[in-house]
C-alpha cells in the first residue's frame, strides 16, 4: 500500500474522531444545560470554582495530574448547596499516560463532619488486609466485604454508618463517598450519564438525611452560621 495513501487515511480518521467528539462533548453540555434548567441550577461549561484547588484534600483530587473539571451545575435543592460536574484527570505518562472521566455531586450542608471515606473495596485491599493494613469492619459482613471504609475516628464512623445507612450503601451501586467539613463529594469511577446523574443527586440527599439527629446536634453550625 502506497506510503502517501496510509498518511490520507491516518488523517482522515483523526479528522473523523475529532468531529465525532466535538459532537459528542456538545451534545454533553445539551444535556447537562437541560439538567441544570429541570432543577433550577445555573449552568457553567468551564470550572469557575477550581474544584481541585479548592477540595484538594479529597482523595478524588489528589489524583495524578492535568486536572481538569468541567459542566458544573450549581445550585441549592433540599436545604444543600449543590455542584454537580464533570472531571477528568491523568495518570502515567509517555505511552502509559491514561485520561480517567467521572462524575460527581459535592453537597454543601450545615453540618460540618469529620474526615470519612468510603468507597467499594478492590483486591489491593484485600491483600492489605491479609497483611495487617485493615479498614474499618461493620457488623454486616457483607457491607464490610464490599466497602472500605476510613476514618480517623471509629465512633464517628459508626455513628454516621448505622443498619438503615448500610442498608442503603448496599443499594447503591459502586459509589465514593468522601466527608471533610461542610462539604460531602460522591461520584462513580466513571461519567455517568444524566439518568445516573439524577440517581446519585437522590442518593445524595439520602445520605445527608439518614445522618442520625443525635449527631445533628454534634456537628451542626450554630444558627445564623450557615
Amino acid at each position: 500500500m502506497d506510503q502517501g495513501f496510509i498518511v490520507i487515511f491516518i488523517i482522515i480518521i483523526a479528522i473523523g474522531i475529532g468531529i465525532f467528539a466535538f459532537y459528542a462533548n456538545m451534545k454533553r453540555r445539551q444535556e447537562w444545560q437541560q439538567f441544570a434548567n429541570n432543577h433550577g441550577f445555573s449552568y457553567e461549561r468551564y470550572d469557575s470554582i477550581g474544584l481541585p484547588e479548592k477540595y484538594s484534600d479529597y482523595q478524588l483530587f489528589k489524583q495524578g495530574h492535568s486536572k481538569k473539571g468541567y459542566n458544573l451545575c450549581l445550585g441549592k435543592d433540599k436545604d444543600l448547596n449543590i455542584c454537580t460536574f464533570d472531571y477528568q484527570y491523568t495518570t502515567g505518562s509517555g505511552k502509559n499516560q491514561q485520561t480517567h472521566f467521572c462524575t460527581g455531586i459535592m453537597a454543601e450542608s450545615s453540618l460540618i463532619f469529620k474526615p470519612l471515606y468510603i468507597r467499594p473495596e478492590n483486591i489491593l485491599d484485600k491483600i492489605g488486609a491479609a497483611i495487617g493494613f485493615d479498614d474499618i469492619d461493620f457488623e454486616s459482613a457483607e457491607f464490610s466485604k464490599k466497602f472500605y471504609v476510613k476514618c480517623e475516628d471509629k465512633k464517628f464512623a459508626y455513628d454516621i454508618i448505622h443498619a438503615r445507612m448500610i442498608d442503603f450503601l448496599l443499594q447503591c451501586q459502586k459509589i465514593c463517598i468522601e466527608t471533610r467539613f461542610q462539604s460531602v463529594l460522591f461520584h462513580r469511577d466513571r461519567r455517568l450519564s444524566i439518568s445516573e446523574m439524577e440517581l446519585l443527586l437522590i442518593e445524595a440527599e439520602k445520605f445527608i438525611e439518614l445522618t442520625p439527629d443525635y449527631v445533628r446536634q454534634e456537628i451542626s453550625l450554630p444558627a445564623g452560621k450557615v
